[in-house]
């Protein structure tokens, strides 16, 4: 490999460039680290040989550099900076929300610091993308989604109601019941539960769901009206899913939600979607139980994330001050309409008038 002539600078250490030529792209570095440039589709392929992920969370990694290639049909680790950024952040604002803009982001950097640890990409590179600021609420380039909450009840039986497919109303009812990340409830299989967990309920462990790879558990303990919905699609192999689409396959959390979506647009029924359950059951574990069984419910580390999940508002305190002014108010009126001295007065009038009758007499 051949060297560039050495600079001196300032009689520090001398800093020596070496260039490398692959696939006729020139990646100059200085302090003798050769990093390979390639294509950002190659750079997932070798990212996605690594990770095991969530399937929710692959999709999005692929969605944010399929965008990145889109905007930049060219892009590679080293000509996909900062002003490259910059314009796709700029053109996606007319495609996608805010937050969803941000997540894309956040997984374009993670892409892209991992490339440098294998030398796919320069730290520099990996650098240039955290200076993108992220978007916030009030940007006027993009559209705000409202903060996604609990949806009424009587939109989920209406919605049960109207499934012409079974499968498809009970697994909205599962994930009512037990506040379910849809992709907990398409990927349980037979394996995941303990059927004789204390002689009544099941338990559930499920090897996949969101925060698996943090080493964190999530029981799910299945009642038995859950029992009896899981009974309906229990299959021979226990790592078989329970529930499987039309053409035998497992559900995948996008393929239910385009289900859902299909029965709400047919029937033209108030628009929810599956994950808003999981809202549902918070709020309801809350109000009955508390914020710790709610915590436990969900499934969460910390009571702050359950926060975001429970609805019901925090007016209590404010009540009870409002409830004590209207009994100050009441109390008052009360003693004008019996004030005593006009008692008196009147008592006053009385008794003469009595002496009156009794002297005409």
């Amino acid at each position: 490999m051949p060297s560039v002539p050495v600079i001196r600078n300032s009689g520090r250490k001398p800093l020596t460039l070496f260039c490398k030529t692959v696939m006729n792209v020139q990646s100059l570095l200085p302090g003798g680290v050769p990093v390979r440039t390639i294509p950002l589709l190659e750079l997932l392929d070798e990212f996605l040989k690594f990770h095991r992920l969530e399937h929710r969370t692959e999709d999005r990694i692929r969605t944010a550099i399929q965008r990145a290639v889109e905007f930049k049909p060219d892009a590679d680790t080293e000509n996909f900076g900062t002003r490259e950024a910059y314009g796709l952040q700029n053109h996606l604002t007319s495609r996608y929300s805010g937050s969803y803009i941000n997540r894309l982001f956040s997984c374009l950097r993670r892409v892209f610091n991992w490339g440098v640890l294998l030398g796919f990409v320069s730290a520099a590179k990996a650098h240039e993308l955290t200076i993108i600021p992220s978007i916030r609420r009030g940007d006027r380039r993009c559209r705000e989604n409202p903060p996604r909450t609990n949806v009424p009840e009587k939109h989920v039986e209406t919605a049960i109601s109207h499934c012409h497919r079974p499968v498809i109303a009970d697994m909205l009812e599962l994930g009512s019941i037990h506040g379910l990340r849809p992709g907990e409830f398409c990927g349980l299989c037979p394996a995941d539960i303990d059927f004789e967990h204390d002689g009544v309920n099941w338990l559930a462990l499920p090897k996949k769901h969101k925060t698996a790879s943090k080493g964190f558990a999530r029981p799910i303990v299945l009642c038995k009206r859950s029992q009896e919905i899981l009974k309906k699609y229990m299959p021979d192999d226990p790592s078989q899913c329970f529930f499987l689409n039309s053409r035998g396959n497992p559900f995948t959390p996008d393929t239910f939600g385009k289900a859902v979506k299909k029965v709400i647009d047919k029937h033209e029924l108030p628009k929810f979607t599956p994950y808003q359950l999981r809202h549902n059951a918070a709020t309801k574990a809350e109000k009955e139980y508390g914020r710790e069984y709610a915590q436990e419910l969900l499934g969460h580390a910390k009571p702050e994330m359950t926060d975001n999940y429970i609805h019901n508002p925090k007016i209590d305190k404010i009540q009870k001050m409002a409830t004590d002014r209207n009994r100050k108010l009441d109390h008052s009126a009360d003693k004008a309409e019996i004030d005593p001295k006009v008692m008196q007065f009147f008592m006053f009038l009385s008794s003469l008038q009595r002496l009156s009758e009794r002297s005409g007499e």
